[in-house]
């Protein structure tokens, strides 16, 4: 079933200058940042990240999200990142830090557009993979091996428009693209 909604696509000002981000498409936005939002909206899964079975993924496009299990767990980073590549640095505790997002368990939006979608995307990030460079920042968690993911397909949309209205509209939510989101607006 595709979602509808009856917000703007386009850019409004409002009088003070305050731009909304422009909408790439009319799919639905969950009504808050957490598990319960975004099981109503669709999302399914809610399964250990690591040692995911692929064949419970579906082939689809579509998005998926990696999640705390709860949003109050106490975090701790390390300066290890087993995601070994050559051109991807490891970050510093202190961009970590800044880039840390409190009050929810979202830690990163992603898109699935390949031949055989969210299980081809999914499937090397759950295992730690140095062909999945986006949300290495994951991996400099401590406790990795309790993260979640969960996911969505997008059938009749373009996953990467989704992922960007998602993204805009959690930066409209907590002031800051998800902890691990390294781009803005499908620029890296």
């Amino acid at each position: 079933m595709r979602p509808t909604m009856s917000w703007a696509l386009a850019a409004a000002d409002d009088e003070c200058g305050y731009s909304e981000p422009v909408r790439r498409t009319d799919y639905l936005f969950p009504e808050t940042w957490d598990r319960d939002g975004l099981k109503a909206r669709g999302f399914e899964g809610f399964v250990p990240l690591v040692g995911l079975d692929a064949r419970s993924v579906p082939k689809e496009h579509g998005i998926y999200m990696v999640l705390l299990p709860d949003a109050s767990l106490q975090h701790t980073f390390t300066l290890d990142n087993p995601v070994k590549r050559a051109r991807l640095k490891k970050y510093s505790i202190e961009e970590l830090d800044r880039r840390w997002v409190a009050d929810t368990p979202v830690l990163y939006i992603g898109k699935a557009m390949g031949k055989e979608g969210l299980r081809d995307r999914l499937k090397p990030f759950s295992k730690r993979s140095s062909s999945h460079s986006g949300g290495r920042a994951i991996w400099q968690l401590q406790n990795t091996d309790a993260l979640l993911a969960c996911w969505i397909e997008t059938p009749g949309y373009r996953a990467d428009q989704v992922e960007d209205d998602l993204i805009d509209q959690f930066k409209t939510a907590h002031g800051q693209t998800p902890f691990a989101n390294v781009r803005e607006r499908g620029l890296h």
